[in-house]
């Protein structure tokens, strides 16, 4: 904190080899998600070579290229930064001038990327993409719809970590301008629409761009970003009385339970090389895999891989060693009682055994297709019934060469998410709900040899029950192909090309009509993997509960990164269980006490991340903890004082607000305040419904609005996760009164929270409904323009009170908190 990123780069070689030195260029930016790593190079100024043990290195040393080969590295990926490093230098003794590269001291709040998107003309003149309002500028969040080549590097830094007065607050954001080029000539590109425009390059931009493209390891810094991507392995397998095969862990943090044999796939292995060495290794079996029946995915940044297949050898482990304790094979009836790490294997064991039961001997195994990818792909394979004639078509793009519809993941969102987004975006006005995904046709991925080229392309089958009106236009460069009844090539399926000379419907050279009209019914679905999303949300709970001397409850963490400080109870929400059992339990597990909770008080929410639901109660059992275990060392009853004097897990003064909050909300006593819990109903997304009051001058009465189809409901919708809820709020309501940006409003917290944890995996949404205010009297309204699907409706005498009291009063809604990430 309170530090500029280049005397960070001083200071750490300092502290670290004793050495001083001097940055002369930023020469790479790594990034994973929001952490940053920058690679600098210099020369040494002062200082000595540490030899003597401190508290921040053991010692420093010169190596040799040839010995970095031998070295204990802490992380090998140094040495790919290390040969850029040596690379770059070399680069800079061939070229007559060069200025040094620095992150410019300029201040932001946000994390921005601003973007030199440029493309060339057939007489060679370069564009640049700009931004018309609210006056010319490079466009700082843009998402361009056109293909991209690749990103070229990044031209420049913008950040500044020390505020200009001791009175100011810090401003940790960053801006990142990375020049982009088109891989399309300006001639073939979609006319720019919106705020956008092409403008041609001045002479000096022109020289400086050119100059950057032609030298990119000098002129350019590069930008490598690292995907958290973790693929796991293993396999469902069973005998011929169809048992399964689970391995009893031995894991400290799981001892004794059983699990199926799962693990990660290690660097420089293929995905069914890693699943059947984990097999082996867990159970001491060898198996033949047949078939990926079922991938999980949760976001872009985890994905696991189920296979089955055949024991060929090997023997069932019956003495522990450091993979597992024992294996065994288990009945269907058996599992019910069996002591499992997790109970999300049930889910895989059901699917398997189904996939085993539908498989016809006709039926082609469906393997990890050996095929490198550098970027996280998904690849569209989507069929639809032409209204006219019933006939099959298939989408496909046209530019640059014809080829099934694909895009990269979205980083931040599910699988589902990016699908959906994706097919929005192609389809236009054409999109529709009935456009669901039916599952994986295949994965192509290639983890040889390590690092080279870790991403993957998974082709997703979506269909679309309704028929297909082929009248209404299909935006460009996207055409639907119809399916010839003769089966020639499956190379479209792989990335391959399609004839499109013919002018008129477009005839492919095969056909896989009769395979996609068998995968369309309700049919032997084993000839598409499963797919199931899990939501990168995470849902947390807390406690803050006070005793006789209005004192709250605070635990000691005990894990290793945290270990010694104090926090509230709390924990994440596991799965199967609901809000309030959660929270009951992670209170009990670390602190001892039990507790009844009685009121949801205060949400936070993290964009895209995560949720904390923070409850109050009351103790009804239990000893307060004085002795560590392996969920905390003690428990203790802190004063207002005591918390100013110890070292707190989260922000201080957050810390201190949250328990304020809940402290107000105790002491403001009204009757027939009733419980404020979550209701047990079930969401299959994350979504957030609006009470939207607006109060009448003449006679004080309420009024709310409603959509008026299918049924009169509140106004809902999907939450963005890439953006803050009350983001999402504003952007539903600026919808709803047709861009009205004069229309003022205030949320006054949450009303209630539906959620059902319960069965396990079957609809883990959630549903927020929030209460918003508009202080425009109802006599006002009809002046204002409305979507002609929503009208405000006249508030029922019951509720009016209830309302009142809240509008009045907000401390009887759940504070709703927005945590940046």
């Amino acid at each position: 904190p309170n530090e500029q990123i280049i005397d960070t780069i001083r200071r750490e070689v300092l502290e670290e080899s004793g050495f001083e030195m001097a940055p002369v260029d930023l020469v790479m930016i790594e990034s994973i998600g929001n952490i940053f790593n920058f690679i600098y190079s210099g020369r040494v100024i002062g200082g000595q070579l540490k030899t003597v043990e401190d508290s921040e290195s053991i010692e420093a040393k010169w190596w040799s290229e040839s010995d970095m080969s031998s070295l204990n590295l802490r992380y090998d990926d140094i040495l790919d930064v290390i040969s850029v490093v040596r690379n770059h230098n070399t680069s800079l003794a061939e070229i007559s001038c060069h200025i040094s590269r620095f992150i410019a001291i300029e201040a932001h709040n946000r994390m921005l990327l601003r973007v030199v998107f440029t493309v060339t003309k057939e007489n060679n003149s370069r564009y640049v993409l700009i931004k018309k309002v609210p006056s010319p500028q490079l466009p700082q969040i843009f998402i361009t719809e056109y293909l991209i080549d690749k990103l070229e590097g990044v031209l420049s830094v913008e950040h500044n970590g020390v505020p200009q007065s001791p009175q100011d607050s810090p401003h940790d954001g960053l801006c990142i301008t990375v020049l982009a080029k088109s891989r399309m000539p300006y001639e073939d590109m979609n006319p720019i629409t919106g705020d956008y425009e092409w403008m041609q390059m001045s002479r000096s931009l022109y020289a400086l761009l050119t100059r950057c493209l032609d030298n990119p390891n000098t002129e350019l810094i590069q930008w490598r970003i690292k995907q958290t991507v973790g693929y796991i392995g293993g396999a469902v397998i069973f005998n011929e009385d169809m048992d399964v095969l689970l391995i009893q862990e031995s894991k400290a943090s799981c001892r004794g339970k059983w699990y199926l044999p799962l693990g990660r796939i290690e660097s420089n292995e293929q995905l069914m090389d890693g699943s059947k060495r984990e097999v082996l290794e867990e159970s001491g079996l060898e198996i033949e895999t047949t078939a990926l029946v079922v991938i999980e995915s949760e976001g872009s940044a985890w994905y696991r891989f189920t296979y089955t297949g055949r024991v060929i050898g090997g023997q069932l482990k019956t003495v522990e060693d450091k993979e597992s304790i024992q294996a065994k094979w288990w009945s269907e009836n058996e599992l019910q009682s069996a002591n499992l790490r997790f109970e999300d294997i049930l889910d895989l064991i059901h699917c398997v055994r189904n996939y085993h039961k539908s498989v016809n001997t006709s039926h082609n195994s469906r393997l990890t297709a050996i095929r490198a990818h550098n970027e996280m792909l998904l690849r569209v394979v989507l069929t639809v019934s032409r209204k006219s004639d019933k006939r099959q078509l298939i989408l496909f793009s046209s530019r640059p060469t014809p080829h099934l519809p694909v895009c990269e993941m979205d980083p931040q969102n599910s699988l589902r998410v990016t699908l959906s987004s994706f097919l929005k975006r192609i389809l236009g006005q054409n999109f529709t709900a009935d456009y669901q995904p039916l599952g994986v046709l295949s994965v192509e991925h290639n983890g040889v040899p390590k690092h080279s080229h870790d991403g993957i392309c998974f082709t997703v089958l979506v269909v679309n029950g309704k028929p297909f009106d082929d009248t209404v236009p299909m935006p460009s460069p996207y055409k639907l192909l119809e399916l010839s009844p003769a089966l020639k090539s499956l190379t479209i399926l792989t990335g391959g090309t399609v004839d499109t000379k013919n002018e008129g419907p477009v005839v492919c050279d095969y056909s896989v009509e009769q395979q996609f009209k068998d995968l369309r019914m309700p049919y032997n679905r084993s000839d598409a993997s499963k797919l199931i999303v899990k939501e990168t949300v995470f849902y947390k709970v807390a406690a803050v509960v006070f005793n006789d001397k209005n004192e709250v409850l605070m635990i000691q963490e005990r894990k290793r990164r945290c270990r010694g400080m104090w926090c509230l109870p709390s924990g994440k929400v596991e799965p199967n269980e609901q809000l309030v059992d959660a929270v009951t339990r992670e209170t009990l597990e670390e602190s001892g006490l039990r507790i009844q909770p009685t009121a949801l008080v205060v949400v936070e929410h993290s964009v895209g991340h995560w949720f904390r639901f923070t409850f109050t109660g009351r103790v009804i059992g239990g000893q307060i903890k004085t002795d560590e275990d392996e969920e905390s060392m003690k428990a203790q009853w802190f004063s207002d004082k005591d918390l100013d004097d110890r070292d707190l897990r989260r922000d201080k003064e957050f810390t201190k607000y949250v328990i304020d909050l809940v402290r107000n909300y105790n002491s403001v006593q009204i009757s027939g305040n009733s419980l404020k819990l979550p209701v047990i109903r079930p969401h299959n997304q994350i979504i957030i419904r609006i009470m939207f009051l607006v109060k009448s001058g003449q006679n004080s009465k309420h009024q709310y609005l409603v959509s008026k189809a299918p049924t009169p409901h509140l106004p809902v919708c999907e939450i963005n996760r890439e953006i803050p809820i009350f983001e999402t709020i504003v952007r539903l309501l600026q919808k709803i009164f047709v861009s009205n940006k004069s229309l003022q409003f205030s949320s006054m917290g949450l009303l209630r929270v539906e959620h059902n944890g319960v069965p396990m995996g079957s609809h883990e949404g959630i549903c927020f409904t929030i209460l918003v205010h508009c202080p425009v009297p109802c006599e006002d309204m009809p002046a204002i323009p409305i979507d002609s699907n929503y009208t405000f409706v006249q508030l029922m005498s019951t509720m009016e009170q209830r309302l009142n009291e809240l509008v009045n009063q907000n401390i009887k809604t759940i504070a709703f908190l927005y945590i940046p990430r």
